[in-house]
C-alpha cells in the first residue's frame, strides 16, 4: 500500500496586522510517498536528547515545531554532505530534507527545556 504526504509552507506578507490587502502571498507545496511515518512530542532539555531515526532506511523530511514561548532550540543532524545544527526560535517550525537515519537528530534547547513535536517522513 502506498503513502502519501505533503508539506506546505503558507506565506503572507502584509502591512497589516489583521493581514488584509496582502502584498504577498505564496503557498509552496512538496509532495511524498512515504512507507513509514513518527510524530513525536519531544521534551528537549538544556543537555540535549537524542531522535532516533533507526526505524527509516531514508528519512525524506523532518518537521519540527518549537512550541516554546520564549527559548530557542537547537537541531544537530547529519546530511550526505556534511554535519549541520539548525536554530528554531521560540514558536517557530523547520522543515530538513536530506537527512542521515544513521545520525540521529539531537534536540537542545537553549535556556531551560522546551517542548517541541517532530515529524518524520521517509521509507
Amino acid at each position: 500500500m502506498t503513502d502519501y504526504a505533503k508539506v506546505t509552507v503558507s506565506v503572507l506578507y502584509s502591512p497589516n496586522s489583521d493581514y488584509s490587502s496582502p502584498i504577498l502571498t505564496e503557498s509552496l507545496t512538496a509532495t511524498y510517498t512515504p512507507s513509514e511515518y513518527l510524530k513525536l512530542r519531544v521534551s528537549a532539555p538544556t543537555a540535549g536528547v537524542t531522535v532516533d531515526l533507526v526505524t527509516f532506511t531514508t528519512p525524506t523530511v523532518v518537521v519540527i515545531y518549537n512550541k516554546d514561548a520564549t527559548n530557542y532550540v537547537s537541531v544537530a543532524y547529519n546530511s550526505t554532505a556534511d554535519a549541520h545544527t539548525v536554530r528554531v526560535a521560540a514558536g517557530e517550525a523547520t522543515v530538513l530534507s536530506d537527512v542521515l537515519s544513521a545520525n540521529d537528530l539531537v534536540l537542545t534547547a537553549n535556556t531551560a527545556a522546551v517542548v517541541c513535536d517532530v515529524i518524520v517522513f521517509g521509507d
